[in-house]
């Protein structure tokens, strides 16, 4: 019994060691962001604010964990302040959300649930925390697909209606 128990415990390490894992370590529950889906009006067309994710450099909006002290919205604001630069009237309504895996630092997998709340810039920053690891671009939504890789984060965008979103008053 003692081998056996021994056996299977090495198997297991082994497994871990080697990666073999690695997709079935993704953790179970569901972890939550807020990103802010930043927009302006240029010649009476909408634009959103794509940015470069730090580490695989796709094209995503301003997002990242929701700070207790600030609640969803603000933390959402704060991320776009801190990533792009933008300063705005933040809607207090999630818009929707999007679903990604996040690759943590250690090399770890983990299931995201993004709440995006829009927010109409007043203001874009020549100097953010973020500046000189980020690039941004401002694009029409209809055009997302074209930069984004994230098939739920594509369609959220696709069907944002600035006109409807309480961040325009």
């Amino acid at each position: 019994m003692k081998d056996e128990l021994e056996s299977s415990l090495k198997a297991q390490m082994r497994k871990l060691t080697l990666g073999v894992d690695k997709a079935s370590n993704i953790q179970d529950q569901l972890r939550k962001q807020v990103g802010c889906l930043c927009y302006k009006w240029v010649e009476k067309k909408l634009q959103i604010l794509l940015i470069t994710s730090l580490t695989t450099k796709s094209w995503i909006i301003p997002k990242g964990w929701i700070q207790k002290e600030l609640g969803p919205f603000r933390s959402a604001a704060v991320e776009a302040w801190e990533e792009a630069g933008i300063l705005g009237i933040c809607s207090k309504k999630k818009f929707g959300n999007f679903d990604f895996t996040k690759i943590l630092k250690n090399g770890s997998p983990i299931k995201c649930i993004v709440d995006v709340f829009p927010m109409k810039m007043i203001s874009q920053k020549n100097e953010f925390p973020e500046k000189n690891m980020r690039t941004l671009k401002w694009i029409d939504p209809k055009d997302a697909e074209s930069f984004i890789k994230n098939k739920s984060l594509i369609q959220l965008l696709k069907n944002f209606d600035a006109k409807k979103s309480k961040a325009s008053i």
